[in-house]
């Protein structure tokens, strides 16, 4: 009887390959400004000084956390990242 030693990956040669489960991970519905920024592909700090002069999405406050929607994030890109108040006006219909 001939045994075949495993593979440098672990796989046994004889084994026949069978395909992985792959589980997607849940998708972030709320994130930090770190990762809204990298979402946005700026710094941390960019993203703030964005949101002190108005131009982000507004974030939400959730328990002492501040936190941005991602939905608003891909809306307000899709849009061509207007400022929140042109952005908040779109969202509402143009009404203030």
């Amino acid at each position: 009887m001939k045994y075949l030693a495993p593979d440098a990956d672990g796989l046994d040669p004889a084994e026949p390959l069978r395909p992985r489960m792959l589980v997607a991970a849940p998708e972030q519905i709320l994130v930090d400004a770190k990762v809204a920024a990298g979402l946005c592909g700026v710094s941390r700090s960019t993203w703030l000084a964005w949101d002190a002069a108005g131009i982000n999405p507004r974030p939400i406050r959730l328990q002492g956390r501040v936190l941005w929607v991602v939905t608003h994030l891909r809306a307000w890109a899709a849009a061509g990242c207007p400022s929140r108040e042109q952005f908040e006006q779109e969202k509402h219909g143009g009404s203030p």
